[in-house]
């Protein structure tokens, strides 16, 4: 069952740094902690820094002793873009005739480019240009927080700065619970 969560991407669908530069990286700014798991990590000594909650004082376990739920992120090596999404993700819209492509879903999930079709208009678009409001990305880098419900929590713009310029490439979030 997957988790929600707050992902981090790569808007270059497939831009991938190198995965061990990436996790160093994120060591060194204290956003992720010890391994916990293969391609899993406990919140780093400046995760607070770099995330903001919102709302009301989260109960957040930080502790994997403490129970299955402990926040942890999720660093997979991905061999090419995968869609994830969340449970409220909608088709996006067409930008040329503002009509939803409702097999966005399935055209991803062969995609090898990230480019879908608008069967209304028959124009074809990269996905990341789409507007898919924050309930979805198409990425092979990723970082996953987890659990983070959606709305629940944003990165800082000093950890997004931070990730552009180390890895050259724009990087965006997304409120997300399922991948492909």
């Amino acid at each position: 069952m997957a988790l929600a969560s707050l992902t981090l991407y790569s808007e270059h669908g497939s831009a991938r740094p190198e995965h061990h530069r990436l996790i160093e990286h994120l060591g060194s700014i204290g956003l992720i902690g010890k391994a916990c798991g293969p391609a899993s990590y406990l919140s780093g000594p400046r995760f607070f820094h770099h995330i903001t909650f919102l709302g009301c004082a989260p109960n957040l376990t930080l502790d994997p002793a403490e129970g299955d739920d402990y926040l942890h992120l999720e660093i997979p090596r991905l061999p090419r873009p995968l869609l994830y999404a969340g449970n409220s993700s909608r088709a996006p819209l067409c930008p040329d005739c503002r009509k939803a492509i409702d097999d966005w879903r399935e055209q991803l999930a062969t995609s090898t480019d990230g480019i879908i079709g608008c069967t209304s208009c028959s124009t074809t678009h990269p996905v990341n240009a789409l507007n898919l409001r924050k309930r979805a990305c198409y990425s092979s880098c990723i970082i996953r927080i987890a659990p983070v419900f959606e709305s629940e929590a944003v990165p800082g713009s000093e950890l997004l700065a931070a990730l552009n310029r180390v890895f050259d490439s724009h990087f965006g979030y997304a409120y997300t619970d399922t991948n492909s």
